[in-house]
């Protein structure tokens, strides 16, 4: 719990236009205690698509993305979060010494300016943050 906590903390300096939360409970429950510490969205979709996802589908999802929405957060899991952060993050940042495997209510901040169709593979590693 005080993982999520710590996580919403940090997520709230951030304006997220759109929070994909996996429809498993756990997710939700983080999701739920990340709000308690600070998180908000301007719009919360709970997504049965999230769970078992594979890193491709997860890559499809999120370059399929419409150009309005600037932040988007997704609570999911593992391994397809840290999956999807070695494709879509440029090959000269260093995801893969930081991101081996992300325990519960752990994060992985990437930053993109342009359309979401062209970003695979061009993201910048904005910050990681990893729960105890």
């Amino acid at each position: 719990m005080e993982d999520a906590l710590a996580a919403g903390r940090l997520l709230a300096k951030y304006e997220i236009d759109l929070a994909c939360v996996s429809m498993a409970k756990r997710t939700e429950q983080t999701w739920h205690i990340a709000c308690r510490g600070g998180a908000m969205a301007a719009k919360v979709e709970n997504v049965d698509w999230l769970y078992g996802a594979s890193s491709s589908q997860l890559v499809r999802k999120v370059t399929s993305l419409p150009d309005d929405l600037s932040t988007v957060l997704f609570v999911g899991h593992e391994p397809g979060m840290s999956s999807v952060a070695l494709e879509l993050a440029a090959p000269t940042e260093p995801v893969a010494d930081m991101v081996p495997h992300l325990p519960t209510a752990s994060m992985i901040v990437l930053a993109y300016d342009g359309p979401w169709s062209e970003m695979w593979g061009l993201c910048k590693l904005e910050s990681v943050y990893v729960s105890k």
